[in-house]
């Protein structure tokens, strides 16, 4: 077989395995909307896209923490809302909310009305309860890891 056809035939192989990547996403989303008819596509800082649905906000378990910025030592602390489907993730609407902002010594600082903009948006005692329990790891890792620099410090040797 000459290069030129077997060229082709990679090329077509290639196409054909993008359209089934395609198709598996569009059912996929399809699926979600069917779940959740108000779904929406949010693209979040970094490119992160995420489905958000408000029919989600009072049945949420699961939360997704990351930090806004890679580079500020204030960081605001997202908090993103989901439940897991058989189709994948469904976000809150809001899909993410600030719960806090990170400090390079004491960790996550909790905003002083976190608890009441996600009872606000009508969020899981589930997900309350992980976001304070967040702040409470945090704050618990950051003495911990004071305390062993103290011991360190301490040790004569």
């Amino acid at each position: 077989m000459n290069a030129a056809v077997e060229a082709m035939r990679k090329d077509v192989d290639a196409a054909r395995a993008e359209l089934e990547k395609k198709q598996a996403e569009l059912n996929r989303i399809e699926n979600l909307a069917f779940l959740y008819p108000d779904l929406e596509r949010k693209v979040g800082r970094w490119n992160r896209v995420v489905y958000s649905s408000e029919a989600v906000n009072a049945r949420a378990t699961d939360v997704f923490f990351r930090y806004n910025c890679g580079c500020c030592a204030d960081s605001p602390l997202e908090a993103w809302p989901f439940v897991k489907t058989e189709h994948g993730e469904v976000y809150s609407k809001p899909a993410f909310f600030f719960v806090g902002e990170q400090h390079w010594i004491s960790g996550a600082i909790p905003n002083q009305k976190w608890e009441a903009q996600l009872r606000e948006a009508g969020l899981s005692e589930a997900v309350i309860e992980r976001v304070r329990a967040r702040f409470e790891r945090d704050r618990a890792d950051r003495i911990e890891a004071a305390s062993e620099e103290t011991a360190v410090a301490d040790d004569p040797d």
